[in-house]
């Protein structure tokens, strides 16, 4: 079997199989070839063929640990993770020191949600083997995952002491540090995976993120552009990018991308609630409360319901708007904070006794921008601006009360 491994490593497969074939039919009990045919097969994502072939190699020889590998790994490939784990776990018992076998139960282990159990197989795989640069990388995503970004920056630059071409772990080690509020050390991260590997999306999205979060959004929505053009199923990503359109008021191609993400995931509340916000900044009203609507058919929300109303109320619908207002408050089945600005628009408290309550920033910010939106429907012009501008002068830029308050007092002084 040389000449079938060099064939192996070569990526020769129709002769590496070729090789095996030969053996099986000189042995028919050659329990190696078997396995090593289930590998290939495996590669060819042919996998009920590779687990066939480990069986019968496990039956030949069931204290060679490699067919049990093989047919975990074949098992993993066909979404069966308990099985795949059960098969790694025996070749381990056969061959602890396998690190190999280690490894590709860490994966498992994370696909399972088991991070526990994944860091601590991906710390014996590299117990017997410190240069495996894969699990040092693999290691560090999955303390990423359990929010041990400190750990995970380690495991990436140790990763990338090994293997400096490693691309995996430049993106890793950048999106830990946007983790941790550090956007230009994630910038620099995210650019070197980029000049090692120009075609890896992750890269692309991890800087574009970091630009958005530091306010450039122009170089943003460009990484984020390529992201896509590279992956266009990176629903996230088109989330980002209409999140930046957003912030620069460019209302309609966040709603084209609102749009896009819908299609992709058409039950996500999120997307629903941002497409119909990005429609009442922009002034589209009628079209904001259809799109409302279908959020509130995915969740009862308190912003949803409020925003609605709003949406509903100035597109002249007044008194049905109103009265769906008080038909859904009924839906909220818990009554807290910011549900006081539905009973503001209900008439059961008073513009003077809201802004009297709000005591923190962020309270006042909701209070400004709610009791401007309240005079603004009362045809209370100047108490509207007033309001309004309380509120762009107190709520973060990101939000959507300050976009709105923007949006809102230039049409009130046009």
């Amino acid at each position: 079997m040389r000449r079938g491994a060099s064939y192996f490593g070569n990526g020769d497969y129709e002769r590496a199989f070729a090789d095996v074939n030969q053996a099986i039919d000189i042995d028919p009990r050659n329990f190696k070839a078997y396995s090593n045919r289930g590998i290939l097969y495996t590669i060819q994502r042919e996998y009920e063929r590779a687990i066939s072939d480990a069986t019968k190699a496990i039956e030949i020889n069931p204290k060679f640990p490699n067919p049990y590998a093989v047919r975990g790994n074949a098992y993993q490939g066909q979404g069966d993770h308990d099985r795949a784990i059960a098969d790694l776990t025996k070749a381990i018992e056969l061959d602890p020191k396998s690190a190999g076998a280690y490894a590709n139960r860490a994966n498992i282990h994370a696909i399972k949600g088991e991070y526990d159990q994944a860091v601590a197989d991906s710390t014996r795989a590299i117990t017997i083997d410190p240069k495996l640069v894969g699990s040092y990388v693999s290691r560090a995503g999955f303390r990423a995952q359990k929010g041990d970004y400190d750990q995970a920056i380690a495991d990436g630059t140790k990763a990338i002491e090994i293997d400096p071409a490693s691309t995996r772990a430049y993106v890793i080690r950048a999106n830990s540090f946007i983790r941790k509020g550090d956007f230009d050390r994630a910038i620099a991260d995210a650019t070197r995976a980029i000049e090692i590997n120009p075609k890896d999306p992750n890269a692309y999205d991890n800087r574009g993120f970091a630009h958005g979060r530091k306010g450039d959004y122009d170089r943003a929505i460009a990484d984020d552009t390529k992201a896509i053009e590279i992956d266009p199923k990176l629903a996230h990503v088109y989330r980002n990018r209409a999140m930046a359109y957003d912030q620069k008021g460019d209302y309609d191609l966040a709603i084209a991308d609102y749009a896009k993400l819908i299609e992709i995931e058409p039950k996500n509340f999120g997307d629903a609630m941002s497409v119909g916000l990005s429609r009442f900044v922009k002034g589209d009203f009628e079209r904001a409360s259809v799109d409302l609507l279908h959020a509130l058919e995915l969740r009862a929300d308190v912003y949803a319901i409020l925003f609605r109303y709003l949406a509903r109320a100035r597109s002249g619908e007044g008194d049905a708007a109103l009265a769906e207002l008080a038909e859904n408050a009924q839906r909220l089945k818990v009554r807290v904070w910011p549900y006081a600005f539905i009973e503001l628009y209900l008439g059961k408290r008073s513009p003077d006794e809201m802004l009297a309550a709000a005591v923190k920033v962020s309270d006042r910010c909701l209070t400004q921008f709610y009791v401007g939106e309240w005079h603004a429907l009362k045809g209370n012009s100047g108490e509207a601006v007033a309001a309004l501008s309380g509120a762009v002068g107190i709520c973060p830029k990101e939000t959507m009360e300050y976009r709105t308050s923007t949006a809102e007092l230039a049409r009130l002084k046009s």
